[in-house]
């Protein structure tokens, strides 16, 4: 299992850079494996949906999270994939105590799975840590300082009425007068 873990033992000899696109490999690959475990039928079955469930997950939220309004937003995305890594995780480890499926395919899931959940629990605790500082509104991470306008009035316009003009509302419609 160590050796799994080390760098470039992961599920394809290349592993994606950007997190986005490592979480939908995962995806990818948990999708194939529960594609095997719904053959079996009965329990493995229904193992296989969740696992599938809870992979999918993880790639599902990562892309909510990219497209996020605020930095709250993208904390909160960003912690739900790492609640759904340990879920997934949690179904491989019952798979691999049952020897569910493929042994070499379960356990590279495993070791990717352990991965992401390091890689999502120090995303989640810096974007935690970075919010509880010095930003109240959630805003700094996301997006750049900001030159805000002073906010504009509309014009008030005052108008004259001629001596001896009979003044009117102008503010209610003709038919309510």
């Amino acid at each position: 299992m160590a050796r799994l873990l080390s760098k470039g033992h992961g599920m394809h000899p290349h592993q994606p850079e950007d997190l986005s696109e490592r979480s939908f490999q995962f995806a990818c690959d948990v999708y194939d494996y529960c594609d095997d475990l719904v053959r079996l039928k009965g329990l493995p079955c229904r193992v296989a949906y969740q696992l599938f469930d809870a992979g999918s997950s993880v790639g599902a939220n990562r892309s909510e999270a990219k497209s996020s309004y605020s930095d709250k937003e993208f904390a909160a995305k960003n912690a739900i994939c790492l609640k759904e890594c340990r879920e997934a995780r949690f179904w491989l480890r019952l798979a691999e105590a049952k020897s569910l499926g493929n042994q070499s395919t379960r356990t590279r899931l495993l070791g990717e799975a352990e991965q992401l959940i390091r890689i999502y629990s120090s995303t989640v605790r810096t974007l935690k840590a970075h919010l509880s500082n010095d930003d109240p509104t959630g805003d700094a991470l996301r997006d750049p300082p900001t030159v805000r306008r002073p906010r504009t009035r509309p014009r008030s316009f005052k108008f004259e009425v001629p001596d001896g003009a009979a003044k009117k509302d102008v503010r209610k419609p003709p038919s309510e007068k």
